[in-house]
């Protein structure tokens, strides 16, 4: 978490990230990963169906790095 946190402030810094409240925001990103390993240990070993990791994080991240907005909506893309 403070891994995370230092990367966030420095993009910050550098101008890279919109201004954010770091913690939530560590805590925020960091959430879809620890329900990942949370599921594989409890949900998963009662024979529920699995989720492929590779996949829920790839779109973890691309969500992360893109968000939910179109680069074709030129009114919500900006």
């Amino acid at each position: 978490r403070n891994l995370l946190k230092r990367v966030l402030q420095r993009g910050i810094a550098a101008g890279e990230f919109r201004s954010m409240p770091v913690d939530m925001v560590a805590d925020v990103l960091f959430a879809p990963i620890l329900m990942l390993a949370i599921r594989r240990h409890s949900v998963d070993m009662c024979g529920a169906t699995t989720i492929d990791a590779e996949t829920y994080l790839q779109t973890h991240f691309e969500l992360t790095l893109h968000g939910l907005v179109s680069s074709n909506n030129s009114r919500l893309a900006q």
